[in-house]
């Protein structure tokens, strides 16, 4: 959850930001339709209709109940995904967080890339509603998705959180794919197939993990200030990809996860520290720009060294990071 992110006024034309950024529908779940005439039944109507007289009445007929379609078929590449969510004390936002996460998931099952989803949301030393919402949120999960919502009290730093969290995962196949998301963020629809394409390019070899990037929304800081961040942010991309890493838009096989020891407990920069131990094992990390993830730019914000204290660094002194002395990477990304 460190690291800087791009505003949303940088946005590139086409970015798949826009079901991210729309009011969430708290409560609904992705891809369930609901009938238009739920009562089956038909209207009708005596005498010549628009004239005085004429009478319409509601009269039962025998329908035929529509069955659902059937699951989509995979595809012969089609994997399984576990997204893993840590929050605290997150009741106003993981309504909107979960519901577009489970839109991405419906999306990507629909098109036969996921078989299988599990959806994992650790309420860490929540003195709030973020894990009843999280459930209200999960309620009525379509067969081929699970969920479980999990209390810790367990220490900090964030990164041993999403581990303990990650543990609920053990009897998954090392095949199965990890998607990383945080509480105040929300996905795209394309979130898990754009992820999963990145991962298995056509023209390239496969990737073990893909580190996306953000946009920050939310933000109230002045003209200045944005473009700081701005400047800041595209310093470190590059026409193929980019140097950021964000854990609200990260994903990673199962297999190469478990090899390196999964998120490591720093004091901030779990993700940072992730991707550098798959890169020193060897093992690829593709950095597309697109999809990006929407996140909060509240300030201050939930983690210590965190997004939230970049922009108020930013805010406050808009030379700070200036462009010849970046930030460590494992608070700026």
């Amino acid at each position: 959850m460190t690291g800087a992110r791009r505003d949303t006024r940088s946005r590139p034309p086409g970015d798949a930001e826009g079901d991210a950024t729309r009011p969430a529908r708290t409560g609904a779940q992705a891809g369930l339709r609901h009938a238009a005439n739920p009562t089956g039944a038909a209207t009708r109507t005596t005498g010549t209709p628009g004239t005085p007289g004429a009478i319409s009445e509601g009269t039962p007929r025998t329908t035929t109940r529509e069955t659902p379609p059937p699951s989509p078929r995979p595809r012969p590449d089609a994997v399984d995904v576990v997204v893993a969510i840590p929050a605290h004390e997150e009741e106003d936002l993981i309504a909107s967080c979960l519901t577009s996460v489970l839109r991405a998931l419906a999306h990507a099952h629909r098109t036969g890339e996921v078989r299988e989803a599990r959806v994992l949301v650790s309420a860490h030393r929540c003195t709030d509603a973020t894990a009843a919402r999280a459930e209200a949120a999960l309620a009525d999960l379509p067969p081929w998705c699970t969920s479980k919502v999990v209390a810790d009290d367990g220490p900090t730093p964030v990164g041993a959180v999403r581990h303990r969290l990650l543990e609920r995962a053990d009897d998954l196949a090392g095949t199965t794919w990890v998607f990383s998301t945080d509480a105040d963020s929300r996905v795209p629809s394309d979130w898990i197939t754009g992820m999963l394409a990145a991962a298995r390019p056509a023209d390239g070899p496969p990737a073990a993990a893909v580190a996306g990037l953000v946009d920050v929304e939310h933000w109230h800081a002045d003209p200045a200030a944005r473009e700081a961040y701005a400047r800041l942010v595209e310093s470190g991309l590059t026409p193929t990809g980019h140097s950021h890493v964000y854990a609200a838009n990260l994903a990673v096989r199962l297999a190469d996860y478990r090899a390196v020891g999964g998120f490591p407990a720093p004091e901030h920069g779990e993700e940072h520290g992730l991707v550098a131990a798959l890169r020193a094992s060897g093992r690829r990390v593709a950095t597309p720009h697109h999809p990006s993830v929407a996140t909060s730019g509240r300030t201050p914000g939930r983690a210590a060294h965190g997004l939230g204290e970049l922009l108020a660094r930013i805010a406050e002194d808009p030379c700070l990071p200036d462009d010849t002395t970046p930030p460590p990477l494992d608070v700026v990304a």
